[in-house]
């Protein structure tokens, strides 16, 4: 029975710890874009013989705000298949994230008042 799970599943990585995996513009900051990484590994059993489809999906927190250090959690990354979730990892800043000038963040704040 074990040597029949063993030959019938294979363990695949998905993702590497530290791998990059998203990297949205961040105009507010003084460093203009944000690396987001993957804070640990994720693997998946898959049937040897078959095929799955696996859907990726990253799911960022609502409520970010400046300063972002390094290693603060971002968000999710989540794989899926048709039916389910089938591996969640936990997504992390891979640099720091500061405030622009004072005139730059009144700047944007002027333009985030007349635009609305």
């Amino acid at each position: 029975l074990l040597a029949y799970g063993l030959d019938s599943f294979k363990k695949i990585r998905v993702i590497e710890k530290c791998s990059f995996v998203y990297n949205p513009d961040r105009e507010k900051s003084r460093e203009g874009k944000r690396e987001i990484v993957a804070a640990d590994e994720a693997y998946l059993l898959v049937p040897s013989g078959g095929k799955i489809k696996i859907k990726k999906q990253v799911f960022l927190k609502e409520e970010l705000s400046l300063p972002i250090r390094k290693g603060d959690n971002i968000g999710t990354l989540v794989f899926s298949d048709e039916y389910r979730d089938i591996a969640r990892v936990q997504l992390i800043a891979a640099n720091d994230l500061n405030y622009n000038s004072i005139f730059l963040r009144f700047w944007y704040w002027l333009t985030g008042k007349i635009k609305k």
